[in-house]
C-alpha cells in the first residue's frame, strides 16, 4: 500500500479537475459506516470526493475506517482524495487522546507514519480551497508544497481554528475573519471548506468559509459538502447537507 501511495506523487497540493460534482467530507474519526455509506452512495465516474482528514481516533473502529479509505484512494485515485488531518499528524506533534497510535505496535506505528506522509494537505478546485484547519501564512498555494510536517504552517492547516480574534498561543490556532480574507486575495481562491471544529458554524464570514463534519463521534449532527462543478461555484451552488 505505501509504494503504490508514493507512485501517485500527488505532493502536498493537489489541484483537481473534477467532473460534475464534488463532494467534500469532514473528520470521520474512526466511524466506518459512515465512510463506506458516502462511498456507497456518492463515488461514481461524475464525482470527486475529497476526505478532509482525521481517520483514525475518536471513533469505535479507526484501523477499519482508515484501512477502507486508503483502499478506496488506491482503487479510484482520480476520484477520491485524503488529505492530512491533525490526527495524522500524531508523529509530529503529540497530544492526547489516541487510542489508534497507542493501540499500534511499533511496525504498525511506522507504518502508518510513511503512509500519512504521503497524503496531501490542501486540495484545490475552480475557485474553493479544501482542508483541514486553516490557511497557511504564504504568498501563493505553490508554496503548499514547501511546507514540512510540524512545521508552523503544518500547525495551521491541520490544527487552526477560526474565531472572532486571532490567537496564535497554545497547540490550535486561531484565526479572525481579516486573516481569512486577506489570505484568500492572496491565494485568488473565493470559498474556503474544512473541517476540525465540530461546533463551529457551518458558513462563517459572509457565507465563504465552510465548517463540516462526518463523524458520529462527537454525538452531533453529521455533514457533508455538495458543489455543483458544471456551473461558475456561488454561494448557491455549495450546499451543506446533514448526513
Amino acid at each position: 500500500m505505501l509504494e503504490k501511495l508514493k507512485q501517485l506523487d500527488e505532493g502536498s497540493l493537489v489541484e483537481i479537475e473534477p467532473e460534475q460534482r464534488v463532494v467534500v467530507v469532514g473528520d470521520t474519526h474512526g466511524d466506518f459506516n459512515s465512510s463506506q455509506k458516502i462511498i456507497d452512495e456518492f463515488l461514481d465516474d461524475s464525482t470527486t470526493l475529497i476526505f478532509l482528514g482525521d481517520y483514525v481516533d475518536r471513533g469505535s473502529a479507526s484501523k477499519r475506517n482508515v484501512d477502507f479509505l486508503l483502499q478506496q484512494k488506491l482503487n479510484n485515485p482520480a476520484h477520491v482524495y485524503l488529505l492530512q488531518g491533525n490526527h495524522e499528524g500524531y508523529p509530529w506533534l503529540k497530544f492526547n487522546p489516541v487510542d489508534f497510535w497507542k493501540n499500534l505496535d511499533k511496525a504498525e506505528f511506522k507504518f502508518y507514519k510513511e503512509v500519512f506522509q504521503e497524503l496531501p494537505l490542501v486540495a484545490t478546485f475552480k475557485n474553493v480551497i479544501a482542508l483541514h484547519g486553516c490557511l497557511p501564512d504564504i504568498e501563493s498555494l505553490d508554496s503548499v508544497n514547501e511546507i514540512k510536517e510540524g512545521s508552523e504552517n503544518w500547525r495551521r492547516i491541520t490544527w487552526g481554528d477560526f474565531s472572532e480574534r486571532s490567537f496564535l498561543q497554545g497547540i490550535r490556532p486561531q484565526f479572525d475573519q481579516d486573516y481569512f480574507e486577506r489570505k484568500m486575495d492572496d491565494f485568488n481562491k473565493n470559498f474556503l471548506i474544512r473541517s476540525h471544529q465540530p461546533n463551529c458554524p457551518s458558513k462563517m464570514f459572509n457565507d465563504h468559509c465552510y465548517t463540516i463534519f462526518t463523524s458520529s463521534a462527537y454525538g452531533g449532527q453529521k455533514t457533508i459538502a455538495l458543489i455543483d462543478t458544471e456551473k461558475k461555484i456561488k454561494k448557491e451552488n455549495i450546499t451543506i447537507k446533514q448526513f
